[in-house]
Order: structure tokens, then sequence, then C-alpha cells
């Protein structure tokens, strides 16, 4: 995935749910505050996220962006809407750590919670030290 297809997906995201705020966690958030993160970590075809706001919307994310959705088809990537809380195990204060993202086609200010950035970029410089092949590093 790259940063551009990561902001369309948080165009989409708003759109579908109406809401302006968006968490966004899993292997994408990386593109957050690292745009350009290595090829490796940012091999996922998915970015997952849960509106700030609109919490009971994370289904209709699913169905209007989701993994065989028109969508998908059309940009071959795919967004997963699903509640934080059920899903990630995040530390204290993560909330705090967010990095915002600026749309650069709207106005739009979405919070993106890039979670563990340092040790995806150190899993990165290990492994192209060691040569190995991955498909994808997950946080």
């Amino acid at each position: 995935m790259t940063r551009d297809q990561l902001e369309h997906a948080i165009r989409a995201v708003c759109e579908v749910t109406k809401d302006s705020e968006i968490w966004i966690f899993g292997s994408q958030a990386i593109l957050g505050e690292f745009p350009n993160a290595p090829k490796e970590l940012r091999t996922s075809i998915e970015v997952d996220v849960q509106p700030k706001n609109r919490v009971d919307k994370v289904e209709v994310i699913d169905g209007s962006l989701g993994e065989l959705s028109p969508f998908y088809y059309a940009h071959g990537f795919y967004v997963h809407g699903l509640p934080i809380e059920e899903t990630a195990t995040l530390p204290q204060g993560w909330e705090n750590r967010a990095k915002p993202v600026f749309d650069k086609i709207s106005t739009t200010v979405i919070l993106v919670g890039v979670l563990n950035a340092m040790i995806l970029q150190q899993a990165s410089l290990q492994l192209s030290d060691k040569k190995t092949e991955t498909s994808c590093v997950y946080s």
C-alpha cells in the first residue's frame, strides 16, 4: 500500500461513515508517520480502521469498502472496519501518541494511530540486513 492509497481509503471511509475522524491501526498505520516506509512494511493490501465518532459504522465500512467489494476490485486494496477495543491490544495512552494525517485533496483531519513505529522501522532494518523474504511485518 502507498500513502496515496491510504489517503484514498481515508476519504472513502469518511464519506461512507459521515465521520471526519478515523483511527487507523495495524500494519499500514506506519504510513501516517512514515509515508515512504520501506516496501517490506507496506505489503498489506488492507487498512484497518475505526471511525472515531461513529463506531457503529464499522460494518458499513466492510460492506462498502471491504474485501471482495467493488471498491476492492476497482482499487486493488480494501478497508476493514473494526472496533479497536475488540481487536487490538494497545498500550495505555495510545491516543496521545497518534499522528494526524492531513489529506491533500480534502481538509478532513484524520487521526492515525501509529503504534510501535520505531519497532517496525527496526524490523525493516533487520530484514534488509538479513536479506530474508517476508510477505509483511505486523505490529
